[in-house]
């Protein structure tokens, strides 16, 4: 991968949480963060 196409993706890998965030409804945030904590909780059993 040549250091253009690098620095290219790691700008918008920066910005994709928070973009996706912003786009999201306050339940589908909330869905999201639930399902995320419960795959982390199944991890520890």
């Amino acid at each position: 991968m040549t250091k253009a196409k690098d620095s290219y993706a790691v700008e918008f890998a920066r910005k994709g949480g928070k973009a996706r965030a912003k786009k999201l409804t306050v339940e589908e945030r909330r869905a999201s963060a639930k399902k995320a904590a419960e795959a982390r909780w199944a991890k520890r059993r």
